[in-house]
């Protein structure tokens, strides 16, 4: 992406050089990536790589928030679930509880969270980051994982697809095969919506 060319005192900006401006400011904004998390400073962007605690725990025994099968007491009834966890996302931290499943509704599922977002916005330009969230909701189906949907300016609302694995029930018991561990931080960059495990 060019940038407009330099105009001299008393020219006119016109808006399709004002609009070429933003397109090639979006496109040079660092994003952060998986396991990589951006830090602004005075001088500019920089990365820093971003340790996960399973990285961290060496030989100790490690909860994997949304990704275990546990059993829980709702009242006095016991039940079957997938571990909750936290989800980070814009100024919203949410801790959202267990997913109970039925042992009798045998098959193979993709498991995901849903989450609506809220891009940072002005002058009806989408920015880099979430300004805020809403609640996590545990889906799943028997089909694949749904599309996301990127924000978009003046509003800047989409949803967040967090795909968290597959669950397999059959003979009253249930395993889950989990696409990664750890609790969940969202963020947005002008085009797409990411997410970490950290």
């Amino acid at each position: 992406m060019r940038l407009p060319s330099k105009k001299r005192s008393g020219h006119p900006i016109l808006a399709k050089d004002w609009n070429q401006l933003i397109e090639a400011i979006e496109a040079r904004t660092p994003c952060p990536g998986i396991g990589l998390e951006l830090v602004f400073m005075a001088s500019g962007f920089t990365y820093r790589v971003r340790r996960s605690s399973a990285l961290e725990s060496g030989n100790q025994t490690v909860t994997c928030p949304f990704g275990e099968i546990i059993t829980f007491k709702e009242g006095e009834t016991l039940k079957t679930g997938i571990r909750g966890g936290v989800v980070y996302a814009g100024d919203k931290v949410w801790d959202i509880e267990a997913k109970t499943i039925s042992l009798s509704a045998t098959g193979s599922y993709k498991v995901w969270l849903e989450i609506g977002v809220t891009a940072h916005a002005e002058d009806g330009v989408l920015l880099p980051g979430l300004k805020t969230s809403s609640e996590p909701v545990w889906k799943q189906s028997s089909a694949q994982y749904p599309s996301q949907t990127l924000p978009t300016a003046p509003a800047g609302t989409g949803i967040a697809i967090v795909a968290l694995g597959t669950l397999n029930i059959e003979d009253g018991k249930a395993s889950f095969s989990r696409a990664a561990c750890g609790s969940v931080r969202i963020d947005h960059c002008p085009g797409t919506l990411t997410h970490q495990r950290i």
